[in-house]
């Protein structure tokens, strides 16, 4: 026995610390490096014994495991990377921050963690070209310059002619925006008869909008937005398009899939009621996987509503069922109606409450289950992000994005951590 110390002894002495120069580099790139797994909890017991043996290589592991580095840190409520944030994605899709409703977790509520992807969203080239490019498509040209809201680390960019004005943020999702100046009216148009001159009356017979027409079938307004938005960077299919039709124009949406889930990221044309194309919007950032990151569960996230900094925006289809469109033409309607019979509503999941009363006292409501989703988010250096949440489904018909994302992995906001 002793003889076998002597030789490990030998060993120790034998070896040169010095060998081993760590510099930064290998910090800093160590909590992004690939993880490799032993195959089974007693071999990983035996490695960690193995190793205590050589005090300098020990504490170097150690200290990169517990030095990692959060891959999102989350912007304060209010900020200027929150409306950032609503300039970048969809108004109807972003919930609520500030909320007088107090959450408790309902019992079936699952307590069981998991682990889902997250992407970054990453836009590439420079941003004076790629609104030149989006341009050329409506066949418009002319000077890029910096929008008057447009900060360092959030800038907006736009492009304005006599027939169109375009715009794009270099951030978040790299949202980016056609509108034609087709239907726009002068200043006079909005003003009332009592603002304007006497002189200027004769010209409000300027101010009546373009006649309105019928709306092409769907299934050829379909087939122009996704002409339209594939030449603009559009990657998913033609029937992955949603086309509403109303009187005065129509609408088509498409999300954007990512590894099969739907998203937030959404393209948009839209027909004004002459029929021609009034508005286009979509995202220039590609989604490149970071990796898969452990997630809290559905139980521990309800604790985040409260917070007002977890919430991310869900794709157009888990809202859609609050959307109930009436047809006035509609048969079935009317005889409901003339029979007296009241029209049962569709499930409703993503209705969001009405602007409360702040002089009320605080409700409480429940958390009864919960729906895994990809929500869109944005940090507090404006990059933008896909990852994990839940739509955690309260006992008055609406529901909360919440990310899902450990915290270490994703940071809550440095000023609200301090207080």
């Amino acid at each position: 026995m002793e003889k076998d110390f002597e030789e490990i002894n030998r060993r120790l002495r034998a070896a040169d610390a010095q060998n081993y120069e760590l510099d930064e580099s290998v910090l800093e790139s160590a909590p992004n490096a690939s993880k490799k797994r032993l195959p089974n909890p007693r071999a990983g017991r035996f490695g960690l014994t193995a190793l205590a043996g050589i005090a300098t290589i020990g504490l170097l592991t150690t200290g990169v495991q517990t030095t990692t580095q959060p891959l999102i840190t989350l912007a304060s409520p209010g900020s200027s990377v929150d409306m950032a944030m609503e300039s970048s994605m969809a108004a109807d899709s972003l919930p609520a921050v500030m909320s007088p409703y107090e959450y408790k977790a309902g019992p079936e509520l699952s307590n069981s963690t998991g682990a889902g992807d997250v992407y970054e969203l990453v836009i590439e080239g420079n941003p004076r070209d790629r609104l030149q490019e989006f341009a050329a498509i409506f066949g418009e040209s002319g000077t890029v310059e910096l929008e008057e809201w447009s900060t360092e680390y959030f800038p907006s960019y736009r492009l304005e002619t006599d027939t169109a004005y375009l715009s794009l943020y270099w951030h978040g999702s790299g949202m980016i925006n056609y509108s034609s100046k087709r239907n726009w009216l002068s200043e006079e148009c909005y003003l009332t008869e009592d603002d304007l001159l006497e002189s200027e009356l004769s010209q409000r017979e300027n101010c009546q909008p373009l006649p309105t027409v019928p709306m092409p079938e769907a299934e050829i307004l379909a087939a122009e937005a996704f002409e339209l938005i594939s030449s603009a960077g559009y990657q998913g299919q033609l029937s992955d398009i949603q086309v509403e039709r109303y009187e005065w124009g129509a609408s088509a949406y498409a999300s954007t899939f990512v590894n099969g889930e739907q998203t937030a990221i959404e393209w948009y044309v839209g027909w004004d009621q002459t029929g021609q194309i009034a508005n286009v919007s979509g995202h220039l950032a590609e989604p490149q996987l970071r990796g898969s990151y452990p997630t809290i569960s559905p139980l521990s996230a309800v604790e985040r509503i409260s917070d007002g900094y977890w919430f991310g925006a869900a794709s157009r289809s888990f809202y859609d069922y609050s959307y109930i469109e009436v047809d006035p033409l509609d048969q079935q309607d009317e005889m409901a109606t003339d029979s007296g019979l009241a029209v049962e509503p569709e499930e409703d999941i993503g209705v969001m409450p009405s602007e409360p009363d702040w002089g009320l006292e605080v409700i409480e409501l429940t958390v009864e289950s919960q729906r895994e989703a990809t929500l869109l988010i944005e940090d507090s250096q404006g990059t933008g992000w896909l990852v994990p949440g839940y739509l955690l489904q309260t006992d008055q018909g609406w529901f909360e994005a919440v990310v899902a994302l450990e915290e270490g992995v994703i940071q809550p906001p440095e000023p609200v951590r301090a207080q």
